[in-house]
Protein backbone atom coordinates (compact mmCIF):
# COMPACT_ATOMS: atom_id res chain seq x y z
CA UNK A 1 0.00 0.00 0.00
CA UNK A 2 1.37 2.96 -1.12
CA UNK A 3 1.53 6.28 1.03
CA UNK A 4 2.05 4.99 4.59
CA UNK A 5 -2.01 3.60 4.58
CA UNK A 6 -3.15 7.90 4.04
CA UNK A 7 -6.45 8.01 2.50
CA UNK A 8 -5.42 10.73 0.49
CA UNK A 9 -2.30 11.65 -1.66
CA UNK A 10 0.25 13.25 0.71
CA UNK A 11 1.76 15.74 -1.74
CA UNK A 12 -1.03 17.36 -2.62
CA UNK A 13 -1.93 18.07 1.02
CA UNK A 14 0.60 20.96 1.17
CA UNK A 15 -0.60 22.22 -1.76
CA UNK A 16 -3.86 24.66 -2.44
CA UNK A 17 -5.91 21.95 -3.78
CA UNK A 18 -5.29 19.80 -0.59
CA UNK A 19 -6.56 19.79 2.60
CA UNK A 20 -4.46 19.28 5.79
CA UNK A 21 -7.38 16.31 7.08
CA UNK A 22 -6.30 12.82 6.05
CA UNK A 23 -6.81 9.76 7.64
CA UNK A 24 -4.58 6.79 7.93
CA UNK A 25 -7.14 4.39 6.90
CA UNK A 26 -4.53 0.65 7.05
CA UNK A 27 -1.40 0.21 7.68
CA UNK A 28 0.96 1.43 4.72
CA UNK A 29 5.13 0.35 3.83
CA UNK A 30 7.36 2.89 2.97
CA UNK A 31 10.47 0.81 2.17
CA UNK A 32 13.39 3.61 1.78
CA UNK A 33 17.42 1.67 1.89
CA UNK A 34 19.82 4.01 2.35
CA UNK A 35 22.75 4.78 0.23
CA UNK A 36 24.98 2.44 2.40
CA UNK A 37 23.06 -0.30 2.23
CA UNK A 38 22.94 0.30 -1.47
CA UNK A 39 26.55 0.22 -1.87
CA UNK A 40 26.85 -3.15 0.44
CA UNK A 41 24.18 -4.84 -1.44
CA UNK A 42 26.06 -4.41 -5.04
CA UNK A 43 29.57 -4.72 -3.61
CA UNK A 44 28.16 -8.14 -2.50
CA UNK A 45 26.50 -9.17 -6.26
CA UNK A 46 30.10 -9.40 -7.41
CA UNK A 47 31.03 -11.86 -4.73
CA UNK A 48 27.19 -13.60 -5.31
CA UNK A 49 28.74 -16.61 -6.95
CA UNK A 50 31.77 -16.99 -4.66
CA UNK A 51 29.44 -16.97 -1.15
CA UNK A 52 26.72 -19.19 -2.68
CA UNK A 53 29.91 -21.77 -3.25
CA UNK A 54 31.32 -21.51 0.12
CA UNK A 55 27.35 -22.14 1.96
CA UNK A 56 27.13 -24.70 -0.72
CA UNK A 57 30.34 -26.63 0.86
CA UNK A 58 29.48 -26.03 4.59
CA UNK A 59 25.95 -27.37 4.28
CA UNK A 60 27.82 -30.81 2.70
CA UNK A 61 30.22 -30.42 5.12
CA UNK A 62 27.40 -30.75 7.71
CA UNK A 63 25.72 -33.33 6.00
CA UNK A 64 28.59 -35.74 5.25
CA UNK A 65 28.85 -35.42 8.96
CA UNK A 66 25.63 -36.84 10.12
CA UNK A 67 24.67 -39.01 8.16
CA UNK A 68 25.81 -41.60 9.81
CA UNK A 69 24.57 -40.42 13.23
CA UNK A 70 21.41 -42.30 14.55
CA UNK A 71 20.52 -39.45 16.44
CA UNK A 72 20.27 -36.70 13.70
CA UNK A 73 18.40 -36.84 10.40
CA UNK A 74 19.09 -34.25 8.18
CA UNK A 75 17.47 -32.92 5.30
CA UNK A 76 17.97 -34.99 1.98
CA UNK A 77 20.96 -33.50 0.26
CA UNK A 78 19.00 -32.45 -2.98
CA UNK A 79 16.95 -29.93 -0.77
CA UNK A 80 19.89 -28.21 0.24
CA UNK A 81 19.97 -25.57 -2.59
CA UNK A 82 22.24 -23.00 -3.24
CA UNK A 83 20.17 -19.95 -1.77
CA UNK A 84 19.01 -22.37 1.36
CA UNK A 85 21.40 -23.92 2.41
CA UNK A 86 22.47 -21.88 4.87
CA UNK A 87 19.54 -22.74 6.63
CA UNK A 88 19.87 -26.50 6.58
CA UNK A 89 18.01 -28.22 9.24
CA UNK A 90 18.70 -30.80 12.15
CA UNK A 91 15.95 -33.18 13.64
CA UNK A 92 16.82 -34.81 16.42
CA UNK A 93 15.77 -38.28 17.73
CA UNK A 94 15.01 -38.09 21.15
CA UNK A 95 15.18 -41.77 22.39
CA UNK A 96 18.62 -42.41 20.66
CA UNK A 97 19.90 -40.02 22.62
CA UNK A 98 19.67 -41.74 26.02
Amino acid sequence: MRLHGMNKDAWKRYSKEGSWFYEVVAPGFKYNTTDINAALGLAQLDRLEWMASKREEVAKYYYKAFENTPEIITQPLKLIVRQAGICMSLNLIWKNLR
